[in-house]
């Protein structure tokens, strides 16, 4: 598997977010067609503002705290803050990938538990991928994993400020925020790390003896140990950004009944297996297209352009004959506002790219069915829905069209699968949603915190530095 989530952020950072009317990469088409949640209020404005603001972390100067000096008891919460008052975090659902996790274990040695002044050397660490770059040859000076540290309403953070992937970190630290400023969260003392890669196998092999929880944009299938997904920049922006227009409503029965999907042709060639000796006939995409081609009356599927890491940098710019007789039978489509087309159709799909494509909110919200390409990685709230009431679970493309005829005979089913993905869409994926979701993690970290958590100026020692949220 492949640096994609760092890489792809990239792309979207560098890009005028205006002009990209999406249907590309994954997260490319989620990032700039929805439009703004009215629950959100006045902190929509200020998160947006956040966006905007230069990639610098500033560093707090304020000391003086309630935290400073009384830190905590086992069970990660801050000694000061026992009370049993019921929060408004009791109002937030438990998401099901914290039931998932319920195995989890509670840890008594933290990162710094035997070295006060300095993190253990296995938390500096770096990672080869597929083509035998290392994250930092890849990204610059920077560990793929990023420590963080609340401490009530404080947020803490060690490395991940300097290079091209600073980005990351800075979006998901002012998400944490927000969802930190709770009076709720006064009692919530947590470390754990952030994993920039999208690579299961670097969670199994190297996170999995750290003793560390470690956030990730992604939710493996099943759960990897000691990864617990949160959402990431694209959903962030799904929940913000405006240049697409407010999304089109169209009635049930003026939609097409088609199957829709636009993006760009992109995979992990050593991810899936197929019917096909060449891993490149097995991406999802690519079968997804072939099947589209024998049932022009079913899809409407359209490749908006190649993606350079896959048919360059993996495939070694090396096409078999059969490789290159596809790619030069392709004809490009142009990008599409998701906004208007989404809504369209009676069916969309959603399939992976290099892992899950970043576009499940947005597909949802249209009032379509969703079909689900089941696959190895998910979004943070993927374990939320149920299959057959929130959308058609596909665990075999070549099974789409028989699914599509059984929604065909079945419109009543259609409609109340369409309705119900709507309906979550609009109720749990919004911006209070994700602070609900954030404040949950939290407490789960903190619930299964059993050493001591080092205080404000202990962080400080070790290199950590105040976020400003």
């Amino acid at each position: 598997m492949h640096f994609s989530v760092a890489v792809a952020t990239l792309v979207v950072l560098r890009a005028v977010a205006a002009s990209a009317l999406s249907s590309g990469d994954d997260g490319l088409s989620a990032s700039i067609n929805s439009g703004v949640d009215p629950a959100a209020g006045k902190s929509i404005g200020k998160r947006m503002m956040r966006l905007e603001k230069s990639m610098a972390v500033v560093i707090s100067s304020n000391s003086a705290s309630q935290f400073e000096n009384s830190m905590t008891t086992p069970g990660g919460k801050l000694a000061s803050e026992e009370e049993e008052d019921a929060h408004s975090i009791e109002k937030c659902p438990i998401p099901e990938e914290m039931h998932s996790l319920s195995n989890y274990p509670s840890l008594h040695e933290g990162p710094y538990t035997h070295s006060p002044s300095m993190l253990r050397d296995k938390y500096k660490v770096n990672i080869t991928d597929d083509d035998g770059k290392t994250f930092t040859e890849l990204f610059g000076p920077t560990s793929p994993i990023v420590f963080f540290a609340v401490r009530g309403s404080r947020l803490f953070q060690r490395g991940g400020n300097i290079g091209p992937v600073a980005s990351v970190f800075q979006n998901f630290a002012q998400m944490l925020g927000h969802a930190t400023q709770g009076p709720d969260m006064l009692s919530v003392g947590a470390d754990f790390c952030y994993d920039a890669t999208d690579n299961d196998a670097f969670a199994l092999d190297r996170l999995r003896d750290a003793e560390l929880y470690c956030a990730s944009p992604i939710t493996w299938m099943p759960a990897a140990y000691p990864v617990i997904a949160v959402p990431n920049y694209y959903y962030e922006q799904s929940l913000v950004h405006t240049s697409s227009g407010p999304l089109t409503v169209i009635p049930w029965e003026q939609k097409v009944s088609k199957i829709f999907w636009r993006g760009g042709l992109t995979g992990t060639l050593d991810m899936y297996t197929g019917g096909s000796a060449d891993p490149f006939f097995n991406l999802p995409r690519v079968v997804s297209y072939k099947l589209a081609q024998e049932h022009p009356d079913v899809f409407d599927f359209g490749f908006t352009g190649f993606d350079e890491q896959l048919t360059d940098r993996y495939m070694g710019g090396r096409r078999t004959k059969e490789q290159a007789e596809f790619l030069g039978g392709l004809q490009i489509q142009q990008s599409v506002n998701f906004s208007v087309e989404l809504p369209r159709f009676k069916y969309l799909l959603n399939i992976d790219g290099i892992v899950v494509a970043w576009r499940l909110r947005d597909l949802l919200r249209s009032g379509s069915v969703v079909f689900h390409f089941v696959g190895k990685s998910a979004e943070f709230f993927f374990r939320d829905l149920t299959p057959w009431k929130h959308y058609v679970p596909v665990h075999d493309i070549q099974e789409v069209p028989t699914l599509y005829a059984k929604l065909e005979a079945d419109p009543e089913l259609a409609q109340s699968i369409a309705a119900a993905g709507k309906d979550f869409a609009d109720t749990r994926l919004t911006v209070a949603g994700q602070d609900c979701y954030l404040s949950r993690f939290l407490e789960f970290v903190s619930n299964r915190t059993a050493y001591k958590l080092a205080d404000p100026a202990g962080l400080r020692e070790m290199g950590f530095f105040e976020v400003d949220v």
